[in-house]
């Protein structure tokens, strides 16, 4: 499906929508990220390690699946984190990961090549087609016995879960700067209309003040002519 007819779906049916309240919650969504990077990388740690194992009582401890399920939550609340600080909110996986390319792929907002990652698979920087690719990597890590498999895809998912968050969180703070900007053009626009009324307003109040100045000048002026006149008619008469 075309991208807009999907955003367009999600809207309809209110899996994506505007939300003023959401995007108070932006930063508490980058934090959730964060932790679930630092609990995916103690569970990786915590698995290979078996001193600490025996130290814990946990010798049986291996949650290399747990570390995909942690990277694909990081890399969702990242995603979320940044949707929210557009005031935008995400009740839908689905919904979220198409979200993300319509508002920040589509919109060059992030790398215009990761189109092209999503479309060939690539592995190289694929922060989007990552977050798709971690999704389908949970179910399999859940119900994959491979120890072996579990461990590559656990730092498969390590790797990528790190790469997507860092960006996501570059993103996260260009858009506060993008609004702080506007902010300042706003209120730019806003000082210069006010300075121009300020001006219009002192220019028309001169051309009030000068108006009664110019009646008396031209009053004066026209008794002063008159003066000469009436002192004659006055002459002629004592004559």
């Amino acid at each position: 499906m075309d991208l807009n007819l999907q955003i367009g779906f999600y809207k309809r049916k209110k899996l994506i929508r505007e939300s003023v309240a959401e995007k108070a919650l932006a930063e508490s969504y980058l934090r959730k990220a964060r932790n679930n990077i630092i609990a995916m990388q103690v569970d990786y740690e915590v698995s290979g390690n078996e001193a600490v194992k025996k130290l814990l009582n946990i010798s049986g401890f291996k949650e290399h699946d747990w570390v995909v399920v942690k990277g694909y939550y990081a890399m969702y609340m990242a995603s979320l984190a940044c949707l929210a600080k557009l005031g935008l909110k995400s009740e839908n996986h689905n919904a979220t990961i198409s979200a993300i390319e319509f508002y920040f792929v589509e919109k060059g907002k992030l790398e215009r090549n990761f189109l092209e990652i999503l479309k060939n698979v690539s592995l190289e920087k694929e922060y989007v087609d990552n977050l798709k690719g971690a999704k389908e990597d949970r179910i399999t890590a859940q119900y994959n016995v491979s120890e072996e498999f579990e461990k590559r895809k656990a730092e498969e998912t390590i790797s990528n879960a790190k790469a997507f968050v860092d960006r996501m969180e570059k993103l996260f703070y260009d858009i506060i700067r993008e609004e702080e900007r506007k902010r300042q053009e706003e209120e730019r626009k806003r000082a210069g209309a006010e300075k121009r009324k300020k001006s219009a307003d002192k220019k028309e109040s001169m051309k009030e003040k000068q108006k009664p100045r110019i009646k008396t000048e031209i009053s004066t002026e026209a008794a002063a002519k008159e003066m000469p006149q009436e002192a004659g008619k006055h002459l002629n008469k004592n004559k």
